[in-house]
Parts: C-alpha cells; structure tokens; sequence
C-alpha cells in the first residue's frame, strides 16, 4: 500500500511538471486525492511510508523530493497531533512547493557543486513562476 501511494504520487508530480512546464494549469484533483490518501495512510501506521522513502532512486531526485517533504510533513503533523484538515492543507503544499522549478534551466537546476551569488539569486526565484 505505501509503495502504491508513493508511486503514485510520483506519477502525479510527473503529470503536474509537464503541465507547469507548458504552461498550463495545474489540476489539484488528483494532488488532493492523493494528498488525503497519504494522511490517512500515515495516520494510520507513520512506519509504512517512512521506509518507503528510504529505498527512493537518487536519479529522479527533484521528483521525488516534493512527494517526499509532502509525506514528512504529514509524518511530523500526525506526531504533533495536527488536524486532518490543517495536515491536508501542509501536504498539499509540500507537495507543490518545488513545482516551479520547472521553469529553471537544467544547467543551473542540476549544476554540481555550489551556485553563484547570481545562480542563487536566479535559483531562489523557482517560487514566482507559478501562480
């Protein structure tokens, strides 16, 4: 079950880059639905989705982070006793908090190393790119 989650939403982060990367918006339906399924997965045993995240493949990494911060932040919500309805809220966040990332050009998103002062300045704008 957790892995099915992950994959999942994997595929939904997949589906919301292309979308933002043609510009076009972005359909929350599926974010929601999978978001909620993860809160009651999570709620129910904080274990399954933790172990997943620890057998992830570095090579899909800007992927999987989003999905990754959506579940630990549902991880820390359950074990801070946060309301479903406030943890959906953080999730679905999380969830899309890199998304305009998309919109940055690959030598700079995947440069080894540090960035420049300009980098950082061009790499820190990734939030303004999606309304």
């Amino acid at each position: 079950m957790a892995q099915r989650v992950f994959d999942e939403s994997k595929v939904i982060q997949k589906k919301i880059h292309y979308e933002a990367g043609k510009g076009n918006s972005v359909d929350l339906k599926a974010v929601n639905r999978i978001t909620d399924e993860s809160i009651d997965l999570i709620f129910k045993n904080p274990d399954a989705l933790s172990c997943v995240l620890n057998l992830r493949n570095k090579n899909e990494y800007l992927l999987e982070h989003s999905v990754a911060v959506s579940f630990l932040i549902i991880l820390f919500a359950s074990y801070l006793k946060i309301k479903k309805k406030t943890v959906r809220k953080l999730a679905v966040g999380a969830f899309l908090h890199d998304i305009g990332k998309i919109k940055l050009a690959n030598e700079i998103l995947n440069k080894p190393g540090g960035f420049t002062d300009a980098e950082f300045v061009f790499m820190k704008k990734h939030a303004q790119y999606i309304d």
